[in-house]
């Protein structure tokens, strides 16, 4: 009686761990390829989450596109990680539960209006303002750029600069 009570807490314990993960779709599948994921950490991740989406032809060569090795096209098209359709069906409600609540909160938000301000914003010095005259940004660079060329670093022209609109800056 006492290994079924302790197997039984475990396995709500578990449970109410799980519950809490969304099932993969197709396109979270390709971002998290595309992000950088290996083809073994996705289907990692599809044995504790399973895939709730359809697999056609359109999703395999989007996934292989995005990086998906041959393994994991398998593993989806044999229906491996694939949820039954109750199991499906709770998903969706759950998602459009979820999706119903951020539209919500999102109305109250609107509603409610901008946070009021209890003490005013202090004053503003004069050099931003001046930052946004024009040719400040090139009197803030003029002499300092330098860029690689031919294996080393070397100063910029400052005389192309000057007259220039925008600006790219790269760390």
């Amino acid at each position: 009686m006492r290994f079924l009570l302790v197997t039984f807490v475990l396995l709500a314990s578990v449970c109410r761990a799980v519950s809490g993960l969304m099932p993969l779709t197709a396109k979270e599948i390709g971002l998290m390829l595309r992000s950088g994921y290996s083809s073994e950490a996705v289907m990692r991740e599809l044995s504790a989450r399973h895939f709730a989406d359809s697999f056609d032809s359109i999703v395999e060569k989007q996934l292989v596109q995005s990086g998906a090795n041959q393994s994991l096209i398998d593993a989806l098209r044999s229906g491996t990680y694939k949820l039954s359709s109750s199991e499906m069906a709770a998903a969706k409600e759950k998602l459009a539960d979820k999706e119903q609540r951020e539209v919500r909160a999102a109305e109250q938000s609107r509603e409610s209006g901008p946070p009021q301000q209890s003490a005013p914003a202090p004053a503003r010095s004069s050099a931003p303002a001046a930052a946004g005259a024009p040719g400040a940004t090139y009197q803030l660079l003029k002499g300092d750029l330098v860029y690689w060329h031919h294996g080393s670093l070397s100063h910029f022209d400052d005389e192309t600069l000057e007259n220039k609109k925008f600006y790219l800056f790269l760390f």
